[in-house]
């Protein structure tokens, strides 16, 4: 019977590697077993398969179950990223029953949510949002082989839901909505192929120009497609790489017009308002929209617009300044120049506003003279009114001294003549008594018989 335990221990701890090294494999693909259920076992640190005694032995050690008694249940509910989302959380359910004569049995329920997330297509166009989410119902047996020993089983089926099925439209609606397209550019006014051989290139703008070199390459629509979703999903992977490496404090340019230098700090260390330490900007809750501008070209339009106010002379030179197809630094050379023409023309001074700029001047240097003698002759008031002020405070301070020390004076003759009279009353006391003490021995001596005399 010992040797049948043993080759059953040994053929469970093989079972129980093989196992082992299967769920390892599954947690690779599913992040929601990796979450260990329960606040008790966090709080010993995780070392709980030795003390699973409650629901969670459903997760922790199906073994456990043999010693169950009763019923137990057991839930949670965590929020994974409470600051960047709120709909990215795990919850959990397990129930643990025993069962008389067999053991003890388990159920739990783990779902993980990833929050919602936005569809798109190939070319970057949205098509509605979807949920990605796992869910993982667990059932588990443990029974007891003998004393302080049992054996456990669990069946665990995980499903991960990360994105819908793949929705495309058909095919032949693309293809004619290209023909439409093809139909519309051939509809173009004053672009037309066969008009622009008739008309000299000159005759035609720049926008028009680019229209028409646009209907040439109609025919490579698709290529030009998917060379621009190519690298819309270039830059995506860019960025995607940006968010999980860029991990120090950085600045980055977010303005490209000449002259003016505007930077964006990004993952800021700071504090907030109870003094905890946060992040500012952190690049991985940043979220950016990439889009590719294939407009018309901006130097076809200015050069147009430069065209049709060149020769009127109620427009600034800096707006023709503006819209002349040079480089902006040569602009900017010639701007700076004019502008230090102006300020040149502008500093001459004119004999006669020269003139009244002096008399200005002296004006004000009077006015000023004037304001500086009124404020000293306040301050000087001021003092004044300051020093009477200090001076009454001073003679009403020893006034009241020298009250306080007649008072004083006489509360000391009071006390003296009181003293005085005090003295005198006892002595008159002493005195009186004293009489009353030899009138007393008088009337005793004169009431005592006199002793008679001896005869000779």
């Amino acid at each position: 019977m010992g040797r049948f335990v043993a080759g059953c221990l040994g053929l469970l701890l093989i079972l129980g590697g093989y196992a082992g090294t299967a769920n390892a494999q599954a947690e690779a693909g599913a992040q929601s077993l990796l979450i260990a259920p329960g606040a008790r076992s966090d709080g010993m640190g995780r070392a709980f398969v030795a003390v699973a005694n409650d629901a969670n032995a459903v997760w922790w050690n199906p073994g456990a179950l043999a010693f169950t008694t009763g019923h137990d249940v057991s839930s949670m509910y965590a929020k994974l990223v409470p600051d960047l989302a709120d709909d990215v959380f795990f919850s959990y359910t397990s129930y643990a029953q025993h069962v008389e004569g067999w053991g003890g049995i388990g159920f739990s329920l783990g779902y993980l949510s990833y929050g919602k997330s936005i569809a798109t297509d190939v070319d970057g166009n949205e098509l509605g949002t979807f949920t990605s989410y796992e869910v993982a119902p667990t059932v588990a047996y443990g029974t007891e082989l003998m004393k302080d020993m049992g054996f456990g089983v669990a069946l665990k089926l995980v499903r991960v839901d990360l994105a819908p099925a793949d929705k495309t439209q058909d095919l032949q609606a693309h293809l004619a909505l290209l023909q439409d397209a093809r139909n519309e550019i051939d509809s173009y006014a004053n672009i037309n192929p066969a008009l622009m051989q008739q008309d000299g290139r000159d005759e035609h703008s720049g926008v028009a120009i680019n229209l028409l070199q646009k209907a040439g390459i109609a025919e490579i629509g698709t290529f030009l497609r998917n060379y621009r979703a190519w690298k819309i999903r270039l830059y995506r992977a860019i960025w995607n790489t940006i968010q999980h490496h860029w991990q120090a404090e950085r600045y980055i340019r977010v303005t490209d017009s000449d002259g003016v230098k505007q930077f964006l700090q990004v993952n800021q260390l700071g504090l907030n308002q109870w003094g905890q330490p946060v992040i500012t900007n952190a690049v991985g809750t940043l979220d950016v929209d990439i889009i590719l501008d294939e407009g018309p070209d901006t130097i076809n339009v200015m050069q147009d617009a430069y065209e049709s106010i060149k020769d009127d002379p109620t427009v600034p030179w800096q707006i023709k300044l503006e819209l002349m197809p040079m480089p902006s630094s040569i602009k900017k050379k010639i701007q700076q120049e004019m502008q230090q023409a102006q300020q040149a023309a502008a500093q001459k001074p004119d004999p006669k506003v020269q003139g009244e700029m002096i008399k200005a001047q002296t004006a004000q240097q009077k006015g000023q003279a004037e304001i500086a003698k009124a404020k000293l002759q306040a301050a000087s008031v001021l003092q004044n009114a300051q020093q009477d002020q200090q001076q009454k405070r001073l003679d009403a301070m020893m006034q009241s001294e020298r009250e306080a020390a007649e008072r004083e004076k006489i509360r000391q003759q009071m006390i003296q003549s009181r003293q005085e009279h005090e003295f005198k009353m006892a002595e008159l006391a002493e005195q009186r008594k004293t009489m009353q003490i030899q009138q007393a021995a008088k009337r005793k001596a004169a009431l005592a018989p006199k002793p008679k005399k001896k005869a000779a």
